[in-house]
């Protein structure tokens, strides 16, 4: 309601991992009023319009991954995006710190999680900013 109140023209929540809590209950609650965008379903648009981008690397929190909105609203899109899931408890933390200025420690974010497949994938960051170095280590992993 506060932000109606305050006229906004749209919501957009910004984190994958509030999207997989509270995407649909805000977009219930709001969305016959002002448009609710999130930061998954534009990523899932983008891989869906290239038939060469069958395999899809997503890492993320534990909620995100846990939660299955990738997989749930990837197969709503029925075009075959096959996905690799990757909890990555530590990613958020290390960079909502500052960390790093170089590299990020692909055994360090993975601590706790399980590895997301073997062979080449489009990796989706959300809103997170990686190190060229750090996507192409990834991207071999």
């Amino acid at each position: 309601d506060t932000l109606l109140q305050h006229h906004c023209k749209a919501i957009v929540i910004a984190c994958n991992s509030a999207t997989s809590v509270i995407y649909d209950e805000v977009n219930d609650w709001v969305g016959h009023q002002i448009p609710v965008l999130n930061v998954i379903d534009p990523m899932l648009a983008y891989v869906a319009q290239r038939p060469s981008t069958q395999l899809v690397g997503v890492i993320g929190t534990q909620q995100t991954i846990h939660s299955g909105i990738y997989t749930q609203r990837a197969q709503a899109l029925q075009v075959g995006i096959q996905l690799r899931p990757l909890a990555t408890p530590l990613l958020a933390p290390m960079i909502e710190t500052g960390y790093p200025q170089g590299c990020i420690d692909i055994p360090l974010i993975e601590h706790g999680g399980q590895r997301a497949g073997a062979g080449r994938m489009r990796t989706s960051f959300g809103n997170l900013s990686v190190h060229k170095d750090c996507l192409l280590q990834l991207s071999r992993y």
